[in-house]
């Protein structure tokens, strides 16, 4: 099956992170997943095949992996996230990519 990894830059209504503490990995999945599931219902989250492969709490980034068929679908998903843990965020898309060694490569060029 063939993949595509998304790098995603979460931005959170209060800037900083605060008294809140950081965003956890579990928090920033659980938000994709509930607005897959949201958009798509079950049958549609079951295609896309998504797993969160990477989160950087300190950076506020996140790599995705999902079915290339389903790209779009996540693409969707994601961008139709509001909240995490509470707060007012936006989950912005910045690459998307083939393979996660030119995904990481284009980041760091970044």
């Amino acid at each position: 099956m063939r993949r595509r990894y998304i790098a995603v830059k979460i931005e959170l209504e209060d800037g900083e992170l605060g008294k809140h503490g950081k965003v956890s990995k579990g928090e920033v999945w659980g938000a994709v997943w509930r607005s897959l599931l949201q958009l798509y219902g079950e049958y549609g989250a079951s295609q896309a095949d998504l797993s969160l492969i990477e989160h950087n709490p300190d950076e506020n980034y996140a790599i995705f992996r999902c079915a290339h068929r389903a790209l779009e679908t996540v693409r969707a998903a994601i961008s139709a996230v509001t909240k995490l843990g509470g707060r007012r965020a936006a989950f912005h898309i910045i690459y998307v990519s083939g393979t996660l060694k030119t995904l990481r490569k284009r980041m760091r060029d970044r």
